[in-house]
């Protein structure tokens, strides 16, 4: 499962109990939130949150993948409580 715009965490929180994937990475571009995720998903060894842009990082984790993925391309701005890149 690879996700952009991490944002709260609720679609990756689904995703990972969905148990329908063996990796999960998801970019977050606002640092504020990708602490709180990283945060959420200390313990989930198999969870993978990353600070910076998607169009930057997006390519290396696409590189890194070995099997098929669902992408959940959600990166966009909705307002001051949000990223922006």
């Amino acid at each position: 499962f690879v996700e952009t715009g991490t944002y709260r965490g609720q679609s990756l929180l689904k995703a990972y109990e969905s148990n329908c994937f063996e990796k999960l990475y998801s970019i977050e571009i606002d640092l504020r939130l990708y602490q709180e995720a990283s945060f959420l998903f200390k313990d989930k060894k198999n969870v993978k949150i990353l600070h910076g842009d998607s169009e930057e990082l997006l390519p290396i984790v696409i590189l890194a993948l070995d099997d098929k993925a669902t992408f959940w391309l959600d990166g966009h701005y909705t307002g001051d409580h949000a990223g922006k890149g």
